[in-house]
């Protein structure tokens, strides 16, 4: 059993070698995060308002967005221009436009 406090990341880290032991059918596949630089990343901090979750705030924190909702933190890390991903399996958020820009 764990607490509210990001107690799905524990869990997660502890049934991530259980599953492997198994062998699982249903153990979380491994990813990439892809390397985007921190100024667009930075493109997407904020407070944003989500139907069903409500207040939402945005910041960007060296490689990967921190996503603050009903109080709890994740790291949410690049999987491509578009596409976010969380390492508690959840789904992916993505954006409406690609992050980088061509130089």
């Amino acid at each position: 059993m764990t607490n509210a406090d990001n107690g799905s990341r524990l869990a997660n880290e502890i049934r991530l070698p259980i599953a492997a032991a198994y062998r699982w059918p249903d153990k979380p596949r491994e990813r990439e995060a892809i390397q985007l630089p921190t100024p667009e990343l930075e493109k997407l901090a904020g407070d944003y308002e989500a139907p069903l979750i409500g207040k939402v705030h945005i910041q960007a924190s060296g490689d990967h967005l921190v996503i603050t909702a009903r109080g709890d933190d994740m790291d949410w890390y690049p999987a491509s221009d578009t596409s976010f991903f969380n390492l508690t399996g959840g789904l992916p958020i993505s954006t409406s436009a690609p992050m980088r820009t061509e130089m």
